[in-house]
This record gives structure tokens, C-alpha cells and sequence, in this order.
């Protein structure tokens, strides 16, 4: 019962975050009411894009972040049976 009810704050959490950037966007009609959540909102929307640098503060916390592709080849190695 408690997991679900924290499932749940979590969803309506994530739908107003959605609907919030959604709403002001990035220069939508919200963004001269309000420029400062509306720029927080599009660096936001950048990094969910995969457009921004991943912040300081987390690329500190776990290392220098490994390449795709070599993980893909490492993951790709590691399979019994398979060459590439």
C-alpha cells in the first residue's frame, strides 16, 4: 500500500513537471510571465534531450562517463558465441 501510494506521488509529480514545460516552455507565452522558470525549464529540456554537457557535480560523482560505442563493443565481447 505504501509503495503504491509513493508510485503514484511520483507519476503526478513527473505529469506536472510535463505539463508545466509543456505550459511555459521555452518561449511559450508563460516564458515573459515568469524567464527565470522558464529557462531553468529549457536547460531542463536540453539535458532530457541528451542536448546539454551532463552537470559538473554528477560527472564528479561518477567519473568520466565511458564512450557508447565502447560499451557497446565491451557488451558485444562479452557474449559467448558471438564475433564481430
Amino acid at each position: 500500500m505504501g509503495l503504491a501510494l509513493f508510485v503514484w506521488i511520483g507519476i503526478i509529480a513527473l505529469a506536472v513537471i510535463i505539463i508545466g514545460a509543456v505550459a511555459v516552455g521555452m518561449q511559450g507565452a508563460g516564458a515573459s510571465r515568469n524567464p527565470e522558470l522558464a529557462d531553468r525549464l529549457g536547460r531542463a529540456v536540453a539535458h532530457l534531450n541528451g542536448d546539454a554537457e551532463p552537470p559538473r557535480g554528477l560527472v564528479e560523482f561518477f567519473g568520466e562517463l565511458p564512450d557508447g560505442q565502447a560499451v557497446r563493443e565491451k557488451i558485444s565481447d562479452s557474449i559467448p558465441g558471438r564475433k564481430n
